[in-house]
C-alpha cells in the first residue's frame, strides 16, 4: 500500500462512521496521531466534490485558506467514496504478494515464524482476514533493516534505520504515535518505495489495522 493510499484509507475509514454533524476541529483532533493538520487538510481538499469526488465536501479558496462547506443531510462519503474505501480495504484478490513482504497479526504485516506464503497484504477487513495469523514486531523490523544494504546512498540507509527504530517503538507501545510522525519520511518513502515497500508496507498496514480495530 502506497503512503498516499494509506492516508486515504485512514480518512475515509474514520469519516465513514463519523457523525454527520461532527465539527472539523474534532476530525483533526481524532486523526492527529496519524496525520498532521497540513496532510489532513491537503487530503480533504483532494477528495472533495471538485476533485476526486470521494467526500461530500467543497472547499472554497479564500485569502485565509481553503474554507470547507458541506450539507449535513448527506453522509461524509459519496458513493464513489464508499467504493474507494471498499477497494482500499479489499484489494483485488489477484494482487497477492509474497509474504516476504508481509506478516500480519490479525491484518497487515511481518515474518512471524519465518513462515511466509502468499497473503492479501492490504486487506484490512477484519471479517475476511483469515490468513493473517502471526505478527512479530522484531522479525518485521529486522527485515526492514536488512534492506539497508540495497540502498546505495548512506543517508538513505541512516533514514531507513531511523524509520525502523520509530516503527518498532510505536509497535511495542514504547511511545505513543506523534501527530504526523511519519510525515518526515514521505519524501524518503516516495524515493525508495520500489525497494522498501515489500517490508515497510506491511508494517504501515499493521499500524493502520490496529488503529481501526483498537489493537
Amino acid at each position: 500500500m502506497k503512503p498516499s493510499e494509506l492516508k486515504q484509507l485512514i480518512i475515509l475509514d474514520y469519516l465513514s462512521g463519523a457523525d454527520r454533524n461532527i465539527q472539523y476541529s474534532k476530525i483533526y483532533e481524532q486523526l492527529s496521531s496519524k496525520l498532521s493538520a497540513e496532510q489532513l487538510n491537503q487530503e480533504l481538499v483532494e477528495m472533495d466534490l471538485k476533485h476526486q469526488k470521494l467526500l461530500n465536501i467543497s472547499f472554497m479558496p479564500t485569502l485565509s485558506g481553503n474554507v470547507p462547506s458541506r450539507d449535513a443531510n448527506y453522509p461524509w462519503l459519496t458513493s464513489k467514496g464508499d467504493d474507494r474505501l471498499y477497494e482500499l480495504k479489499n484489494p483485488d484478490q489477484s494482487s497477492t504478494v509474497s509474504t516476504n513482504n508481509y506478516n500480519f497479526n490479525g491484518p497487515v504485516n511481518s515474518n512471524g515464524s519465518q513462515n511466509f506464503g502468499n497473503i492479501h497484504a492490504q486487506n484490512l477487513d477484519e471479517s475476511t482476514t483469515t490468513i493473517y495469523k502471526s505478527w512479530n514486531t522484531d522479525s518485521s523490523i529486522h527485515k526492514i533493516i536488512e534492506v539497508k544494504q540495497q540502498l546505495s546512498d548512506i543517508q538513505d540507509q541512516q533514514t531507513l534505520q531511523e524509520l525502523a527504530d520509530i516503527l518498532k517503538n510505536v509497535l511495542d507501545n514504547q511511545e505513543p504515535p506523534k501527530p504526523g510522525f511519519l510525515s518526515k519520511f514521505s519524501g524518503f518513502l516516495d524515493k525508495t518505495w520500489k525497494i522498501t515497500s515489500p517490508v515497510i508496507a506491511p508494517v504501515l498496514a499493521e499500524l493502520a489495522k490496529r488503529s481501526f480495530v483498537g489493537g
